[in-house]
């Protein structure tokens, strides 16, 4: 699993948070979701993304949003230096 550093703040309504992911276009992506499907890590929390394509070229990366964007997104291009590799541990 891959973890998304995210500018996150208080949801509509309790229970949720709103999440802000970066794109490499320089605009934000944001979505709203249960504070239950975050990952906790180091003191704080981050986004579970997947995958979906990788360009090599430009060290970027195509993941795929769990919830839909605002804009009405659910895939983004993101620099792959952003993200954390999860892979290896297991999630409560």
């Amino acid at each position: 699993m891959l973890l998304a550093p995210s500018e996150i703040t208080e949801g509509a309504r309790p229970g949720f948070k709103t999440i802000g992911v970066d794109s490499i276009e320089g605009h934000t992506e944001y979505l709203s979701i249960e504070e239950g499907f975050l990952v906790p890590k180091d003191g704080g929390l981050l986004l579970a993304v997947r995958l979906v394509a990788r360009d090599p070229r430009h060290q970027t990366v195509l993941i795929q949003l769990p919830v839909e964007a605002d804009s009405g997104a659910n895939r983004v291009w993101v620099f792959e230096s952003a993200l954390i590799d999860n892979t290896n541990e297991a999630v409560a």
